[in-house]
């Protein structure tokens, strides 16, 4: 199965892609469990691209793309924003730090990497993609 979704470069349009995800997922008769961190997961990676990497920008374009195989789920979002692979490397996060200081973020790549089993970035031409997979 691969479903595709498209919106706006804006913070507000988060919950249409977390309902879009969540839709195809119910529909797929993927656990409760997993399918809640699934969610989690995308929006993280969305959220990224849409304040980071498109700074907000309305008039740019996110594409969603979802595909179920019988052995895993595989997410392709798709962007053409800034592009900064080693911004997004995996780091070690002290999350004590971040509680400690009160930090309103700095969890998001934490958790995307202990969620999904694979989490790449790579540029294709003018759009960038975060590709995230998980077994199932």
């Amino acid at each position: 199965m691969k479903l595709e979704f498209s919106t706006y470069c804006s913070k507000e349009n988060l919950h249409q892609i977390r309902e879009f995800v969540q839709n195809a997922l119910e529909r797929k008769g993927v656990s409760e469990r997993l399918l809640h961190q699934l969610v989690l997961a995308i929006d993280e990676a969305c959220a990224n691209a849409i304040i980071h990497g498109n700074d907000c920008n309305k008039k740019r374009k996110l594409q969603v793309t979802l595909k179920v195989f019988a052995s895993k789920i595989e997410i392709n979002i798709s962007d053409v924003g800034h592009f900064s692979p080693s911004k997004f490397a995996k780091a070690a996060v002290n999350i004590d730090k971040i509680v400690k200081k009160g930090a309103k973020g700095g969890l998001g790549l934490h958790l995307m990497h202990s969620i999904m089993d694979k989490v790449e970035y790579y540029k294709k031409g003018e759009l960038h993609f975060c590709r995230l997979t998980k077994r199932i």
